[in-house]
């Protein structure tokens, strides 16, 4: 499997996790695998991969939602990229 590849499935799972619906969260790869059409065992290496990054992060209950990297790169976006290292210790 191309690296391209690979990013892009990691891609695809990420956007499937941020647009799922509060009423449908996604508790685990297998969930997101179906969510995306990805085969299981790539969901399980995206979620993994993204997981790892810090794009996703399991709550409480287990369920997943973005992480502290997401915020930092939406923060980033906006033009507030330090306000991250000031609120990561509320955020996390």
């Amino acid at each position: 499997m191309s690296e391209l590849n690979s990013h892009t499935k990691a891609v695809d799972a990420f956007n499937a996790l941020t647009r799922a619906p509060r009423l449908q969260p996604i508790d685990g790869p297998a969930a997101l695998a179906r969510t995306t059409g990805l085969p299981v065992s790539s969901g399980q290496r995206a979620t993994a991969r993204a997981e790892a990054a810090g794009l996703f992060l399991r709550d409480t209950e287990g369920l997943y939602r973005a992480g502290p990297t997401v915020i930092q790169i939406g923060l980033s976006a906006l033009g507030f990229g330090d306000l991250f290292y000031v609120a990561e210790p509320i955020l996390v």
